[in-house]
């Protein structure tokens, strides 16, 4: 009996689920790992330096509606850009949000491709189109380049081909967009000769905001002055938004200063001062100032304009003998305070010729200085001194004097913000006396006129030793805008419109990421652009001379 007894629990205890009832339950085994496929490695653009790679940041909350930075994501690794074979111009030209930088591709038809780190959903497409031929485009997507390459799987087409008006943006929408990895632009040229001709492409998506930045136009002020503050928000696919409305400013210590209800910094007590911007707990790169006990102006005479203002390629563009001409004199306070009324001198070759005053300017202000002359043909010397008797104690003291050949070819620079906020932050680390981008401006047109006398000067065919430089337009723009017309470069030609200087030059934004050309701004020597640029000597081959201005 007790061994059937003994039998009959075993049988009981071996059905299945019966023994585990009071046993603790076993955790399930943990789910394999598996690596994540990696992003493929960017393919090197011959104009990349030392691109660098940022760190993805976590994201706030806020969101924005902007464009992908292709670019832009591509210098930090984040993306693949490709392309078909081009006669001129780079895949930047068109994703730059200026139609003016176009490129041009070597047949009728063409693709421009890019591959993002992680997948986005894109809800809108603009497409530009330079020239009056006519072409067709359509907009493709897929989760992997293999999928684009095979068609299949999860190749989507977004946008079925279309063709848009010659000359107009041509805007398509996605209303219920998904996110994919890989874009890829296909267009056709449907009429005339040629390549396809690309003005503009843009892929619109909405994005998180993951960096604050604080900019000031230079970080002085002093006890009682106000310096403008500016908290731009970088958003994880590139697009940038103006949030100094948005944010609030921490300011360390609180007694040394505080930034007023339209996002000026007031400075209250001498000594540094660390400004931050906040936004949903997102705070930015601390930026430091110095608060100064007392500021200084600076009287900085940027460039002289003469005028009538005439197209040199147009009949009786020359000036008369007798002819009045106006010398415009254009003058900027660069200094850290405001600047008082000052005496002034207009000089001709070395001799007093009229005096005056300059008015109360505040800071970062501009006037205005007007000398008339009579136009004999030949070359005089005109001079503008400000505090002649160095009286005013200036930040700088060698940028309040200009002189100019009456005779002189003329040039233009055009010139977009970031480099000029760039210049004017870190122009003084030079100890040369400058302070501006503009003074960097006169110093370059100074070392083509000393080299152009020089003896054994290696001089354009086109020119003289005879010949001298002078800086006659200065057009400061926003960052992209350049070039403003049509043109093969923005560095080339700035804005084909214009034809009243001998000589166009254009400096678009700098960004270190992309350049390291100004990246040294303490060393004093020709050999660092930041200094002297001397490739620029190059460019004066390309002067312009117009019938019927003999030369």
């Amino acid at each position: 009996m007790k061994k059937l007894s003994f039998l009959l629990l075993v049988l009981v205890l071996s059905v299945p689920g019966f023994s585990q009832v009071k046993k603790t339950p076993k955790k399930a085994p943990a789910p394999r790992r598996v690596a994540p496929t990696p992003p493929p490695k960017p393919v090197a653009a011959p104009v990349v330096r030392n691109p660098a790679t940022v760190q993805p940041r976590k994201p706030t909350g806020y969101a924005a509606r902007g464009p992908l930075d292709l670019f832009g994501l591509f210098l930090e690794r984040r993306a693949v850009l490709t392309n078909s074979k081009l006669v001129s111009g780079e895949f930047e030209d068109i994703v730059d949000g200026n139609q003016y930088s176009a490129v041009q591709a070597e047949g009728k038809q063409a693709f421009w491709q890019v591959v993002l780190d992680r997948p986005r959903a894109v809800d809108q497409v603009d497409v530009f189109f330079a020239g009056d031929a006519a072409h067709r485009w359509s907009l493709l997507a897929a989760d992997t380049a293999e999928d684009m390459r095979a068609r299949r799987g999860s190749f989507r087409a977004l946008v079925l081909p279309r063709t848009p008006q010659a000359g107009q943006i041509d805007q398509a929408t996605l209303p219920r967009p998904s996110g994919y990895r890989v874009y890829r632009l296909e267009c056709e040229r449907t009429s005339g000769d040629g390549g396809v001709q690309l003005g503009d492409w843009s892929l619109w998506s909405t994005q998180e905001l993951t960096e604050l930045e604080v900019q000031t136009f230079i970080p002085v002020v002093a006890v009682g002055g106000r310096l403008p503050l500016r908290a731009n928000g970088r958003f994880d696919a590139g697009a940038r938004e103006n949030m100094s409305l948005n944010v609030t400013w921490d300011v360390a210590p609180p007694g040394r200063a505080r930034v007023d209800e339209l996002g000026r910094l007031e400075g209250l007590q001498p000594g540094p001062v660390r400004v931050t911007a906040i936004h949903q707990g997102l705070r930015s790169r601390t930026a430091e100032i110095d608060v100064t006990a007392e500021g200084r102006p600076d009287w900085d005479v940027t460039y002289i304009e003469r005028q009538p203002r005439v197209e040199l390629d147009a009949p009786g563009g020359e000036l008369k003998p007798g002819q009045n001409v106006y010398w415009f004199a254009h003058v900027k306070n660069y200094g850290s305070a405001d600047a008082e009324s000052v005496p002034i001198e207009w000089r001709v070759d070395g001799q007093v010729a009229r005096t005056g005053r300059l008015g109360k300017l505040e800071r970062f202000a501009q006037t205005e200085a007007i000398f008339s002359t009579k136009w004999d043909g030949q070359r005089h010397e005109v001079e503008l001194v400000v505090d002649p008797q160095g009286e005013v104690a200036e930040t700088s003291e060698t940028n309040n004097a200009l002189k100019v050949y009456t005779d002189a070819l003329s040039v233009g620079f055009w010139v977009e913000e970031s480099t000029v906020r760039h210049f004017h932050r870190h122009q003084r680390d030079l100890g040369a006396g400058g302070n501006s981008w503009e003074d960097w401006a006169q110093r370059q047109v100074a070392f083509w006129n000393e080299a152009m006398a020089g003896e054994g000067a290696q001089r354009p065919a086109a020119l003289s030793a005879r010949d001298r430089w002078r800086l006659d337009r200065i057009i400061i723009v926003g960052d992209g805008m350049l070039p403003l017309a049509p043109a093969a470069s923005p560095g080339v030609e700035p804005d084909s419109r214009d034809r009243t200087v001998h000589l166009t030059l254009g400096f678009p934004a700098y960004n270190p990421l992309r350049s390291s050309l100004y990246k040294q701004t303490a060393d004093k020597s020709p050999q660092n652009p930041f200094f002297i640029q001397t490739s620029l000597l190059d460019t004066l081959g390309r002067v312009r001379f117009y019938p019927p201005t003999p030369r």
